[in-house]
């Protein structure tokens, strides 16, 4: 009927997509690129002014491993990934933060470890990818690869 009542469409929802895919880029690359591909650039700054060997240093990251397996499940599912990343982010400052200036004592340098292991896993690879997928249906793919490329650029930066 062309004089009759016309059908209320909704009005389209703006895409944000690729805001996400640059933004997860920079923070994904931050979180994960800069931390845990550079974290063994000072193990010999360690060994040097802390007098600690290599296999100390090395052992902090299977003990916040073992410590944190649980975190992932019990934890990330719950919460919202935009608040996860924040928070993973503010961990892992934290962390960056106390490694600079820690003393010297092994246990200080395991609790840092394990704050900054708590912190990967919040802001890491699995509240990125749910943020990206909530996003994509199609070229998720394409979104997830831009998105990981973030971590070889920033690894590289630094």
């Amino acid at each position: 009927m062309p004089g009759g009542p016309q059908p209320v469409m909704p009005p389209k929802r703006a895409f944000f997509g690729w805001w996400i895919v640059a933004t997860a880029f920079i923070t994904f690359g931050i979180a994960v690129g800069v931390p845990y591909y550079n974290l063994p650039f000072f193990y010999d700054y360690f060994q040097a002014n802390f007098h600690w060997n290599l296999s100390q240093i090395t052992l902090g990251f299977p003990i916040a491993a073992l410590l944190t397996i649980w975190v992932g499940p019990a934890l990330v599912p719950r919460f919202s990934p935009r608040k996860l990343i924040v928070l993973g982010t503010a961990l892992t400052a934290v962390a960056l933060f106390g490694f600079g200036v820690m003393r010297g004592a092994l246990t200080t340098y395991f609790v840092l470890y394990f704050v900054y292991t708590v912190g990967y896993i919040f802001s890491g690879p699995i509240p990125h990818q749910i943020l990206v997928s909530y996003w994509f249906r199609k070229k998720r793919g394409t979104a997830m690869g831009i998105v990981y490329v973030g971590v070889g650029d920033r690894k590289s930066v630094v």
